[in-house]
């Protein structure tokens, strides 16, 4: 990541509240909207 090689933003592709979390597994499970990989945040005012 340091160097440039690895981007994260490119392969997050939903960000899922923690407040949110069994709503954010059923669309990852289900593969709803494209989820590939989702990135669970603290926070819903990050999301």
């Amino acid at each position: 990541m340091r160097n440039g090689y690895l981007k994260p933003a490119e392969i997050v592709t939903q960000r899922v509240p923690l407040q949110h979390i069994a709503e954010g597994y059923h669309v990852f499970s289900a593969k709803f909207d494209g989820c590939i990989k989702p990135l669970v945040v603290p926070d819903a005012s990050k999301a």
